[in-house]
């Protein structure tokens, strides 16, 4: 079974590339363009193995998704994505980590393999 990864961000070229990214390393991708779709595909049919979720997003930002995913999945990992040094409290919770913008195909893929446990699948 594929590893599930829901891609959270409110710029389509960054969804689209995304995706392409991760399904191109082997993984099962669902996206959503803001933090209330993502909470609702999180909600609905199998458990995803990790979020990745960008910090700055209209309504809902990534942290304030993260904290609701971690109420529902506290064990489900996040990796928020922002163009700056987030706040250490920010990231004060388990199971979650942070990249830089702008990322390369290679650091992405390798930040999912480092917070999956260094598989990627």
């Amino acid at each position: 079974m594929q590893t599930r990864v829901l891609l959270v961000d409110d710029e389509p070229m960054l969804l689209e590339l995304g995706r392409e990214i991760l399904e191109s390393d082997g993984f099962e991708v669902e996206v959503a363009d803001d933090g209330a779709g993502a909470l609702a595909l999180f909600k609905a049919g199998r458990p995803f193995d990790l979020v990745i979720l960008d910090f700055h997003m209209p309504g809902l930002n990534g942290v304030e998704v993260a904290e609701q995913i971690h109420a529902l999945a506290p064990v489900c990992p996040v990796l928020l994505v922002t163009g700056s040094e987030p706040r250490r409290d920010a990231l004060d919770q388990p199971h979650l980590g942070y990249l830089l913008k702008p990322y390369t195909f290679a650091t992405l893929k390798q930040a999912v393999r480092d917070i999956l446990g260094g598989t990627g699948r």
